[in-house]
């Protein structure tokens, strides 16, 4: 995993342009249009097309960026996906929703609510830390299995899961040292009114998809995929 093979695969490939221009349209598609749950199906199709990333990179193509010749195929995958993705997040949800409560409640004076709210900070924030460093690379390797063999069932098979990134602690921390840095340079976009925007609409799900396959090569070695079988004459 590095930062100059992550620059290479985007900025090498001749349709660099094309292929993140369209993924900047979807992610912004999708955030625009969540509130309505239309939103969703842009998510799929985006972790789907992501999904495709990783095992290109598994499979140590020149160009892992995949085309957008055919956006359908990647909704079906991408949903079980996004599925799974929901589940790892529900203690997430549990946990924000918990700290809600206890707000919404606290009351009392200013120094009373005050406290509540450093208190409940000081447990649940490092519950959330400690849960996110744990899930984002076992999500990962769960993505680069799900590459080999499409099941929504291979993100749920912990024990394997759980091996597999003790196996290689090495290279899960430099995965997740990596991760965040990535994730609070493109945060810092954000910052930038539209033009940011669009380049982190642009760039979220390719740098995400490149580090995940780096990471899955790491752990678990060239993708298996068997090549799609061809119609019967």
């Amino acid at each position: 995993m590095n930062i100059s093979a992550l620059l290479n695969s985007i900025f090498n490939d001749r349709e660099y342009l094309t292929k993140l221009g369209i993924a900047a349209g979807v992610t912004l598609l999708a955030a625009l249009l969540s509130p309505v749950l239309v939103g969703l199906a842009g998510w799929a199709i985006l972790l789907g097309w992501q999904a495709d990333l990783v095992r290109h990179v598994r499979r140590r193509d020149k160009y892992p960026l995949p085309r957008w010749n055919n956006i359908r195929r990647f909704l079906t995958p991408g949903a079980n996906i996004l599925v799974a993705y929901v589940i790892y997040n529900v203690p997430n949800i549990l946990l924000g929703c918990g700290w809600a409560f206890v707000l919404s409640v606290s009351g009392g004076t200013q120094f009373v609510g005050n406290t509540i709210t450093i208190v409940s900070a000081c447990c649940l924030l490092p519950l959330i830390m400690i849960y996110n460093l744990f899930m984002v690379p076992v999500f990962a390797i769960g993505l680069a299995r799900f590459g080999d063999d499409p099941r929504i069932s291979t993100f749920f098979e912990f024990g394997v899961l759980y091996e597999a990134l003790t196996t290689h602690f090495g290279q899960t921390l430099l995965f997740v040292g990596m991760m965040l840095a990535a994730n609070i340079v493109l945060g810092l976009l954000l910052i930038v009114p539209v033009l940011g925007w669009v380049l982190y609409a642009a760039l979220i799900a390719p740098v995400t998809g490149i580090l995940q396959g780096q990471y899955g090569l790491l752990v678990l070695g060239s993708s298996r995929a068997k090549p799609a079988a061809k119609p019967l004459a």
